[in-house]
C-alpha cells in the first residue's frame, strides 16, 4: 500500500502588509456602519492533522481554522497574571484569535488535539510578530553569549500517513510483549489539563510523581475490550511491561499530528550546533527588543 503523506507549508498564509492595511481599512470603515467588532484581517491555517482525527460532523474536520491577527489587547491576555498563575493564558488567547473553520461554523478550541494547538500558537506567534525568532544561547566550551535569528516558518507539520486516520482519534494497538489489545486515544486540551492537575495533586500530597502511569490512563482508553478506568489502571498500575509501556508511547508519538517544535541553531562562525525544543507557553511570543 502506498502511504500518502502530506505537509503544509505555513509561510503561505501570511498577508503582505499592504494587504493588512487595506483589510484594516476595511473593515474599520465597514465597522463605523455596522458595529462590528471584527476589525483585523484573519488567515486560513491547515492544522497538521488535516482534521482527520474528528467526527465529520465537527467543524475541526475541515482541516483548517480561520485565525484573527493578534492585537494590543490580546498582547494583555498573555501578560494577565491571573491568567499566568492559573495557566490559562493560551487559552484565553486562542479563545479571542480562532475565528472558525473558515466556513462560518464556530469551534471549541478544547476539542482539539494537542498538536493541532501548536498550528494556532505557530500562527500567532508568526502573524503577531513576523517570523524571525531571536534565540540568545551559550556556548558550552566558552562561555561565550550568542544570539542568532530563525526563521519560524520552516517549521512544518509531521509528514502524515493518512491512510491510518479515519475521523477519529481512537486507535487500536496491539501490545508487542503480551499481546494484549487495547484502543488508545490522541488526548485534547482539557485531557491534558487532567493529566496536569492529577499530576499536581500527587505532588501536593508530596507523593512520588508517576508520570508515565499518570498519562498512560488518560491514553489508554480500553484494555482487551474492558473499558472500567479502575480496570484500566490496575492494568498499568501491575501488568504492563516496560518494553510494552515504551512501544506504546513510541506508537502514540509517531501517529500524533503535530509541528516539529524543535530548531537548529548553526553558528559556523563560533563552531556551535545545537537543536533546541521552543517553549510552549507564552515565553514564546516575546520577539527579543
Amino acid at each position: 500500500m502506498n502511504k500518502q503523506l502530506r505537509v503544509y507549508d505555513m509561510s503561505k498564509v501570511q498577508l503582505t502588509d499592504a494587504q493588512i492595511k487595506a483589510q484594516i481599512i476595511a473593515r474599520t470603515q465597514e465597522s463605523s456602519k455596522s458595529k462590528s467588532t471584527e476589525l483585523f484581517p484573519t488567515e486560513i491555517i491547515p492544522l497538521p492533522s488535516q482534521g482527520l482525527v474528528y467526527p465529520k460532523d465537527n467543524p475541526l474536520s475541515t482541516g483548517e481554522i480561520e485565525v484573527r491577527y493578534m492585537t494590543a489587547k490580546d498582547e494583555d491576555i498573555l501578560t494577565n497574571q491571573n491568567y499566568l498563575k492559573q495557566g490559562v493564558a493560551l487559552d484565553r488567547l486562542y479563545e479571542s484569535i480562532v475565528v472558525g473553520n473558515g466556513k462560518g461554523e464556530s469551534v471549541n478550541i478544547n476539542d482539539m488535539i494537542m498538536g493541532d494547538r501548536s498550528a494556532i500558537m505557530l500562527a500567532a506567534r508568526i502573524l503577531g510578530y513576523g517570523p524571525d525568532y531571536s534565540i540568545m544561547v551559550k556556548h558550552p566550551t566558552t562561555g561565550k553569549e550568542l544570539e542568532t535569528v530563525v526563521d519560524l516558518n520552516a517549521l512544518t507539520p509531521k509528514p502524515l500517513d493518512v491512510s491510518l486516520y479515519s475521523n477519529s482519534r481512537e486507535f487500536k494497538f496491539t501490545l508487542p510483549i503480551s499481546k494484549t489489545d487495547i484502543v488508545i486515544r490522541l488526548l485534547t486540551a482539557l485531557e491534558q489539563k487532567a493529566i496536569e492537575r492529577d499530576i499536581k495533586a500527587q505532588e501536593k500530597a508530596g507523593i512520588a510523581v508517576r508520570n508515565t502511569t499518570t498519562i498512560l490512563k488518560h491514553i489508554v482508553v480500553s484494555v482487551e475490550n474492558e473499558t472500567d478506568p479502575k480496570y484500566i489502571a490496575e492494568f498499568i498500575d501491575n501488568s504492563l511491561l516496560a518494553r510494552d509501556s515504551l512501544m506504546l508511547r513510541s506508537y502514540v508519538s509517531d501517529i500524533t499530528p503535530d509541528y516539529d517544535l524543535t530548531i537548529t541553531v548553526d553558528i559556523p562562525e563560533e563552531d556551535y550546533l545545537e537543536t533546541i525544543p521552543l517553549p510552549v507557553d507564552t515565553t514564546f511570543f516575546w520577539p527579543r527588543s
